[in-house]
């Protein structure tokens, strides 16, 4: 191969190169730890995040989605567990981070379970929840792993945070669906439950039954104590009892 030939078939990888690295010198700044970080400082670390965001939503990917996916979830997990700069600055980049990698790589199914509980009770945009699931359902089948879990996220944000019962409604019917073509133990077990909460909307709109199963979910689903505690919190106010037999929670309502 001719040293020219060579050069062009690999320049997307040298421009790719490029850009991670100016990603990289934009991060630079936030490496130092041997400071006590302040709240000033803090805002200015967000200051850079934001930066590397908006350059990820423009960067020629080049055939590298899921690697810069993958990437920007790496760093959204650090930005995220990162709890004395968030209970200074916030969360408000999640939705950032939750858009750079819905957009880059839409199959990324596990990354939105994550970034959905964070945007939606964190930052409090459970609409931006709902907006990137819309989506993302529109490059998901049923045959993906754990395309089903994004439509359970979806419709928990309509019916606990957004109000939207017959959307809720609809997206817990298909979830329960491409739930049973997943066939497997968990997935048919979340097909029934799907189905069970769809009908309960379907006959009562405003079914606490319906709402308690929402939370059970969040609370199985949740990595963060503080998460399950709101859980728990919402479960009680709904009137549920909420029993633990080992690793197994179960909830029982009075309508029952």
């Amino acid at each position: 191969m001719k040293i020219k030939d060579y050069f062009f078939s690999s320049l997307p990888y040298i421009i790719f190169i490029f850009c991670i690295s100016v990603i990289g010198i934009l991060q630079k700044p936030l490496l130092n730890e041997e400071k006590v970080w302040t709240s000033e400082d803090f805002a200015r670390q967000d200051s850079v995040i934001k930066a590397q965001l908006n350059l990820l939503q423009k960067l020629p990917t080049l055939g590298f989605d899921n690697l810069l996916a993958s990437w920007a979830y790496l760093n959204f997990i650090q930005y995220y567990g990162d709890y004395e700069g968030r209970n200074l600055t916030g969360y408000s980049l999640l939705p950032d981070y939750y858009k750079v990698i819905v957009e880059k790589d839409p199959r990324f199914t596990g990354s939105y379970l994550l970034l959905d509980t964070a945007t939606t009770l964190f930052a409090g945009r459970p609409d931006v929840s709902v907006d990137l699931i819309n989506y993302g359902l529109k490059y998901l089948t049923p045959e993906i792993p754990l395309a089903y879990q994004v439509l359970m996220y979806k419709g928990t944000d309509e019916l606990l945070f957004l109000g939207k019962t017959e959307e809720a409604q609809k997206s817990f019917e298909t979830a329960s669906e491409w739930a049973t073509i997943a066939n497997t133990e968990t997935s048919l077990a979340i097909a029934q439950r799907a189905k069970e909460t769809a009908q309960f909307l379907k006959n009562n709109p405003d079914s606490k039954l319906a709402r308690a199963s929402s939370w059970l979910m969040i609370f199985s689903n949740a990595r963060e104590d503080v998460v399950r505690q709101l859980a728990l919190s919402e479960l009680k106010k709904l009137g549920a009892i909420v029993t633990f037999e080992g690793n197994t929670v179960s909830v029982k309502m009075p309508e029952d």
